[in-house]
């Protein structure tokens, strides 16, 4: 593996499609060491590579094949970083691949519905999906931020309401949220 990975201007050269398709087959989990390092280490932005390793971590988390909950729990956060960090993944095939009734992807889900610009959607699973309001706030808080940031986005401002009720169709707890009476007076 050191062959692959080494600091040299033969290993930085080799053709990596081809080292990949050499890996893989041999243990993902190299295939995954390589990956990362030709996407973290010597920034390639070629987009395959950026989904394969999407799919070879969905491919682990989906497996359940883990020593024990601190080692899934470790993969699912690199899964989480990386859908952050990259831009070069294709976010529709992602989504498409997260479960959706699993909770170890909520999260993942809400991060990929996110780089997709669909707020609300990521927002309606911190609140109802993980009930976790600080999650929630951190957020709201972290788009605020990046678009009042970006100087070539055009103003807007962009409101989310909820009621005291999940979406249609969302079977999940939303005990630790108050329910809101509405608004009754008039105007």
């Amino acid at each position: 593996m050191e062959i692959f990975l080494a600091d040299t201007e033969n290993a930085e050269h080799l053709p990596r499609h081809r080292v990949l398709d050499f890996l893989q087959p041999l243990d993902p989990k190299l295939a995954v060491k390589y990956l990362e390092h030709i996407i973290s280490e010597l920034n390639d932005q070629t987009p395959d590579f950026h989904q394969r390793l999407i799919d070879l971590y969905l491919d682990k988390l989906k497996a359940h094949d883990f020593e024990n909950d601190d080692e899934r729990a470790q993969w699912r956060e690199r899964l989480q970083a990386f859908l952050k960090s990259s831009a070069q993944y294709n976010r529709a095939r992602a989504f498409r691949q997260l479960p959706t009734e699993d909770p170890d992807f909520y999260e993942s889900r809400a991060i990929v519905l996110s780089a997709m610009g669909q707020h609300k959607q990521a927002l309606q699973i911190y609140v109802f999906q993980l009930a976790d309001p600080a999650k929630a706030e951190d957020y709201c808080n972290q788009v605020y931020l990046s678009t009042s940031l970006n100087a070539n986005a055009p103003p807007q401002h962009t409101s989310y309401s909820f009621s005291s009720r999940p979406p249609p169709n969302s079977r999940q707890n939303t005990a630790s949220y108050p329910a809101y009476p509405a608004n009754t007076s008039s105007a």
